[in-house]
């Protein structure tokens, strides 16, 4: 079993703010933002909050906190 990931608008319009503002390194570039932007915070908040399997997320981006958080479905 895995998760069911869903970003809401906010979200969504950060993240592709974030990995389109310097396309210098193509790709790889993009790649490497969302990594360091929603996979590796993603990471830490399924340990963070003990979450099972089958789990479904639905985040929000949060500019005040700067951050991603989870929304409560």
């Amino acid at each position: 079993k895995g998760y069911l990931v869903n970003l809401d608008e906010a979200a969504q319009t950060h993240l592709k703010t974030e990995c389109l503002r310097d396309l210098s390194n193509g790709g790889r570039g993009i790649r490497n933002q969302l990594e360091a932007l929603l996979v590796n915070p993603l990471a830490r908040m399924l340990f963070d909050e003990d979450v099972q399997p089958g789990e479904n997320f639905l985040l929000s981006f949060v500019p005040d906190a700067g951050r991603f958080e989870r929304i409560q479905t």
